[in-house]
């Protein structure tokens, strides 16, 4: 009888996705959001936009690209119903480096709020589902 893997390559790929395209598709429409406000006050949007923006509007739209990574260590591991803190922390490791593309236009300290919540919030997602198949598997 073959062991079976630790790891789930196609959980992996679909968690990955998950959080590419989520992140993806938040991060769209929060710069045609700025770009439209900017638009609004006579300004043009640039990427020193986002050294302008608030602090406070910058953490936001960094939890939530974070929540998009715990969605996707969830997604993981529920897909592969093992290792589930494994599954996540691996989601957040692969997508850490298409946070970092496009780094020039982001402030310092908003790089290394992603840069170390991207992994803890991956394995977020994987205890998630790991609390979750274990309620289901109680009852």
């Amino acid at each position: 009888m073959a062991q079976e893997s630790r790891i789930s390559i196609k959980a992996l790929l679909v968690g990955t996705v998950v959080d590419l395209v989520g992140s993806s598709l938040f991060g769209l429409i929060w710069g045609f959001c700025v770009a439209v406000i900017k638009a609004g006050q006579g300004d043009t949007f640039s990427e020193k936009s986002f050294y302008s923006m608030e602090p406070w509007a910058l953490l936001i739209v960094s939890f939530i690209g974070l929540c998009y990574t715990a969605l996707g260590g969830y997604v993981a591991a529920m897909m592969a119903k093992r290792s589930q803190l494994l599954h996540g922390a691996i989601v957040g490791g692969l997508t850490l480096p298409w946070f970092l593309v496009g780094t020039s236009a982001v402030p310092s300290w908003y790089l290394v709020v992603g840069v170390l919540g991207v992994i803890p919030f991956g394995i977020l997602g994987g205890m998630l589902s790991q609390r979750r198949q274990r309620a289901s598997s109680a009852t």
